[in-house]
Protein backbone atom coordinates (compact mmCIF):
# COMPACT_ATOMS: atom_id res chain seq x y z
CA UNK A 1 0.00 0.00 0.00
CA UNK A 2 1.32 3.62 -0.90
CA UNK A 3 0.40 6.40 1.27
CA UNK A 4 1.46 10.24 0.71
CA UNK A 5 2.55 10.46 4.68
CA UNK A 6 3.21 8.78 7.46
CA UNK A 7 4.69 9.49 10.72
CA UNK A 8 7.75 7.29 12.09
CA UNK A 9 9.55 8.20 15.31
CA UNK A 10 7.63 11.48 16.11
CA UNK A 11 8.80 12.40 12.28
CA UNK A 12 6.37 13.34 9.60
CA UNK A 13 7.44 11.79 6.32
CA UNK A 14 5.62 12.79 2.85
CA UNK A 15 6.31 11.27 -0.15
CA UNK A 16 7.41 14.23 -1.92
CA UNK A 17 10.51 14.21 0.58
CA UNK A 18 9.04 17.67 1.61
CA UNK A 19 9.13 19.23 5.15
CA UNK A 20 7.07 21.84 5.14
CA UNK A 21 4.13 20.04 6.89
CA UNK A 22 6.61 18.25 9.50
CA UNK A 23 7.64 21.69 10.59
CA UNK A 24 3.96 23.49 10.57
CA UNK A 25 3.18 20.76 13.17
CA UNK A 26 5.93 21.60 15.15
CA UNK A 27 5.60 25.16 14.91
CA UNK A 28 1.48 23.88 15.85
CA UNK A 29 2.65 21.98 18.99
CA UNK A 30 4.88 24.16 20.24
CA UNK A 31 1.89 27.10 20.10
CA UNK A 32 -0.30 24.96 21.84
CA UNK A 33 2.26 24.54 24.58
CA UNK A 34 2.86 28.37 24.47
CA UNK A 35 -0.85 29.23 25.22
CA UNK A 36 -1.10 26.84 28.11
CA UNK A 37 2.12 28.01 29.31
CA UNK A 38 0.74 31.90 28.46
CA UNK A 39 -2.05 31.39 31.10
CA UNK A 40 -0.65 29.70 33.65
CA UNK A 41 3.32 30.23 34.22
CA UNK A 42 4.83 32.79 32.34
CA UNK A 43 2.73 35.53 33.28
CA UNK A 44 2.66 34.47 36.72
CA UNK A 45 5.94 37.46 38.02
CA UNK A 46 6.31 34.82 41.73
CA UNK A 47 8.10 32.90 38.66
CA UNK A 48 11.60 33.83 38.52
CA UNK A 49 13.24 34.07 34.95
CA UNK A 50 15.42 31.18 35.35
CA UNK A 51 13.08 29.08 36.03
CA UNK A 52 10.92 30.26 32.90
CA UNK A 53 14.35 29.63 30.99
CA UNK A 54 14.73 26.05 32.01
CA UNK A 55 11.16 25.25 30.87
CA UNK A 56 11.71 26.50 27.82
CA UNK A 57 15.21 24.57 27.06
CA UNK A 58 14.15 21.67 28.50
CA UNK A 59 10.29 21.47 26.91
CA UNK A 60 9.37 24.20 24.61
CA UNK A 61 12.92 24.21 22.46
CA UNK A 62 13.09 20.22 22.21
CA UNK A 63 8.92 20.61 20.67
CA UNK A 64 9.82 23.26 18.53
CA UNK A 65 13.30 21.42 17.03
CA UNK A 66 12.34 17.95 17.07
CA UNK A 67 13.47 16.71 13.83
CA UNK A 68 15.44 19.91 12.95
CA UNK A 69 18.25 17.49 11.70
CA UNK A 70 16.48 16.67 8.33
CA UNK A 71 14.09 20.11 7.74
CA UNK A 72 15.16 21.74 4.61
CA UNK A 73 14.54 25.36 6.19
CA UNK A 74 12.98 27.43 3.68
CA UNK A 75 11.01 29.14 6.07
CA UNK A 76 13.18 30.30 9.03
CA UNK A 77 10.78 33.37 9.61
CA UNK A 78 8.10 31.01 11.21
CA UNK A 79 10.26 29.34 13.40
CA UNK A 80 12.37 32.13 14.79
CA UNK A 81 8.88 34.01 15.25
CA UNK A 82 7.56 31.12 17.23
CA UNK A 83 10.92 31.03 19.59
CA UNK A 84 10.62 35.20 20.04
CA UNK A 85 7.03 35.09 21.44
CA UNK A 86 8.19 33.22 23.72
CA UNK A 87 11.68 34.66 25.25
CA UNK A 88 9.57 38.09 25.37
CA UNK A 89 7.29 37.08 26.96
CA UNK A 90 9.39 35.41 29.58
CA UNK A 91 10.63 38.97 29.79
CA UNK A 92 7.21 40.72 29.79
CA UNK A 93 7.92 42.38 26.39
CA UNK A 94 5.81 43.16 23.76
CA UNK A 95 6.71 43.29 20.50
CA UNK A 96 4.88 47.04 20.52
CA UNK A 97 8.26 47.82 23.02
CA UNK A 98 10.01 47.26 19.76
CA UNK A 99 13.02 45.49 21.47
CA UNK A 100 15.29 44.02 18.66
CA UNK A 101 15.38 40.20 19.11
CA UNK A 102 19.48 40.18 19.96
CA UNK A 103 18.43 42.43 22.75
CA UNK A 104 15.80 40.28 24.13
CA UNK A 105 18.28 36.59 23.11
CA UNK A 106 21.21 38.42 24.72
CA UNK A 107 19.48 39.38 27.77
CA UNK A 108 18.34 35.72 28.18
CA UNK A 109 21.90 34.33 27.47
CA UNK A 110 19.76 32.29 24.52
CA UNK A 111 21.35 31.50 20.78
CA UNK A 112 18.82 31.91 17.86
CA UNK A 113 16.85 28.87 17.16
CA UNK A 114 17.78 28.59 13.45
CA UNK A 115 21.18 28.09 14.36
CA UNK A 116 20.37 25.45 16.97
CA UNK A 117 18.89 23.34 13.71
CA UNK A 118 21.75 24.23 11.45
CA UNK A 119 24.05 22.68 14.70
CA UNK A 120 22.09 19.80 14.46
CA UNK A 121 22.17 19.58 10.70
CA UNK A 122 25.95 19.86 11.10
CA UNK A 123 25.77 17.35 13.54
CA UNK A 124 23.58 14.99 11.57
CA UNK A 125 26.33 15.38 8.74
CA UNK A 126 28.68 14.00 11.01
CA UNK A 127 26.92 11.07 11.67
CA UNK A 128 25.89 10.26 7.74
CA UNK A 129 29.89 11.36 6.67
CA UNK A 130 30.72 8.44 9.29
CA UNK A 131 28.06 6.18 8.35
CA UNK A 132 29.52 2.93 6.59
CA UNK A 133 28.59 2.68 2.78
CA UNK A 134 26.30 -0.40 3.37
CA UNK A 135 24.13 1.40 5.53
CA UNK A 136 20.17 2.32 3.58
CA UNK A 137 20.81 6.13 5.16
CA UNK A 138 24.11 6.59 3.67
CA UNK A 139 23.04 5.06 0.05
CA UNK A 140 19.56 7.25 0.03
CA UNK A 141 21.42 10.19 0.99
CA UNK A 142 24.04 9.55 -1.84
CA UNK A 143 21.48 8.25 -4.16
CA UNK A 144 20.72 10.74 -7.26
CA UNK A 145 17.56 10.14 -9.11
CA UNK A 146 17.69 9.24 -12.40
CA UNK A 147 14.52 10.76 -13.98
CA UNK A 148 14.22 13.91 -15.67
CA UNK A 149 13.97 16.84 -13.74
CA UNK A 150 10.09 19.02 -14.07
CA UNK A 151 9.90 22.50 -15.13
CA UNK A 152 10.71 25.51 -13.26
CA UNK A 153 13.59 26.31 -10.71
CA UNK A 154 14.49 22.72 -8.94
CA UNK A 155 13.37 22.23 -5.43
CA UNK A 156 16.23 23.22 -2.94
CA UNK A 157 17.41 19.84 -1.32
CA UNK A 158 19.25 19.26 2.25
CA UNK A 159 22.52 19.25 0.64
CA UNK A 160 21.97 22.37 -0.58
CA UNK A 161 20.79 23.97 2.42
CA UNK A 162 23.68 22.49 4.35
CA UNK A 163 26.82 24.19 1.28
CA UNK A 164 24.97 27.39 2.53
CA UNK A 165 25.11 26.81 6.23
CA UNK A 166 28.89 25.38 5.27
CA UNK A 167 29.43 28.60 3.45
CA UNK A 168 28.19 30.99 6.43
CA UNK A 169 30.52 29.66 8.73
CA UNK A 170 33.63 29.80 6.28
CA UNK A 171 33.90 26.12 4.68
CA UNK A 172 33.24 23.85 1.57
CA UNK A 173 31.84 20.82 1.26
CA UNK A 174 35.26 18.67 0.98
CA UNK A 175 36.38 19.84 4.02
CA UNK A 176 33.72 19.24 6.09
CA UNK A 177 33.35 16.05 4.88
CA UNK A 178 36.84 15.41 5.30
CA UNK A 179 36.80 17.19 9.09
CA UNK A 180 34.04 15.12 10.06
CA UNK A 181 35.00 11.76 9.70
CA UNK A 182 37.12 12.75 12.58
CA UNK A 183 34.35 12.64 15.44
CA UNK A 184 36.20 14.78 18.00
CA UNK A 185 37.23 17.42 15.72
CA UNK A 186 33.87 17.83 14.25
CA UNK A 187 32.27 18.83 17.65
Amino acid sequence: EQVDKYKYLGVLIQREGNMEEEVNERLSNAAKLYHTLSKTFLTKREITNTTKMAVYKTVYRPILTFGGETWNLTNKSKIQAMEMKFLRRILGITRRDRVRNEIVRAELGVEPIIQRVENQQLRWFGHLNRMHDNLPVKQVWESRPQSKRGRGRPKKTWNDQLTAILKSRGTTWVEAKRHSKNKEQWK
